[in-house]
């Protein structure tokens, strides 16, 4: 998942770079995640020379799937 740490910390431009599943299930969990993060913690901004930037950052996201028997 890349997405955007803004200057004030909150996270725009949540997007999935790769999906391997054939109807997007997955990227979807994983986005909803991403954006749960987003809502509930506060991610420090990037700085450079002193000052705030917004950044770019990619999130690995792996699921562990259970074989149901």
């Amino acid at each position: 998942i890349r997405v955007i740490v803004e200057k004030d910390g909150a996270l725009s431009n949540i997007i999935c770079l790769k999906d391997n599943t054939p109807v997007g299930g997955l990227a979807n969990s994983a986005l909803n995640a991403v954006k749960r993060m987003a809502s509930e913690l506060c991610w420090k901004p990037a700085e450079q020379q002193g000052k705030k930037v917004k950044v770019s950052v990619t999130v690995p996201v792996q699921f562990k799937m259970k074989n149901n028997p």
